[in-house]
């Protein structure tokens, strides 16, 4: 999919708001992909490479030298904000707010870690490829959490009312349709994915000439 489409958030603003998820597996089911996500950036790598930028790297550094949840005492568990997720949705909004850049050599490195994340995580246990109608609710799911970190980082903290348009104005471009962004990216590949169920391909193909097999075990060791 092109990353120059028109501005599409300009033709027709959709009114409809921002929805809670209304049910408790509803909840889990989109935080599972989003924990997947993140247990992808943090853990040890194997026989590859997921190429960071310095900045995020030092951050990732940052956060597991943060004693996790449990460790935490009784009072800052209760604070609606702890240094833990703070710096958890730091990392989340680093990833998210830049333009990545293909990876071009020896076919271990590749592009976006979340487009990454999603091509791994869409490639089954006998090494084939999802079912288009499986792989969409994976790409819907974090679509919507990548909005909840960006509405939740606007109102972290006490802050006032310019301090939240301010973030909004920092955060507006990297989550429309149009703009060169990881967000138009999952956007883009929902398209695709409905191209697809309409001409009746209901196997996902991401790409071609992809060793499934080695995909398959970088899957296995990183994300569950």
């Amino acid at each position: 999919m092109p990353l120059c489409n028109t501005y599409q958030y300009c033709s027709g603003i959709s009114h409809e708001p921002f929805h809670r998820l209304q049910t408790l597996a509803a909840q889990k089911n989109y935080g599972q992909v989003l924990i997947c996500f993140v247990a992808f950036l943090l853990r040890e790598k194997g026989n590859y490479r997921l190429t960071l930028p310095p900045d995020v790297t030092n951050l990732i550094t940052e956060f597991k030298e943060i004693p996790p949840p449990s460790q935490l005492s009784p009072l800052a568990i209760m604070q609606r904000w702890n240094a833990y997720s703070l710096k958890l949705i730091e990392i989340l909004i680093s990833v998210w707010t830049r333009t990545w850049d293909p990876c071009y050599g020896d076919g271990t490195n590749i592009w976006d870690p979340t487009m990454y994340f999603i091509t791994l995580i869409s490639i089954k246990a006998d090494h084939s490829w999802a079912q288009v109608i499986e792989a969409t609710p994976i790409i819907t799911r974090m679509t919507y959490c990548m909005r909840t970190i960006f509405l939740v980082s606007l109102h972290m903290g006490d802050v006032e009312t310019a301090i939240v348009r301010e973030r909004h104005h920092n955060l507006e471009k990297w989550h429309y349709e149009g703009n060169d962004s990881t967000f138009h990216s999952l956007c883009s590949l929902q398209v695709y994915m409905a191209w697809l169920f309409y001409h009746g391909a209901h196997v996902l193909q991401l790409g071609s000439g992809i060793d499934a097999f080695s995909i398959q075990t970088v899957r296995k060791n990183n994300l569950w």
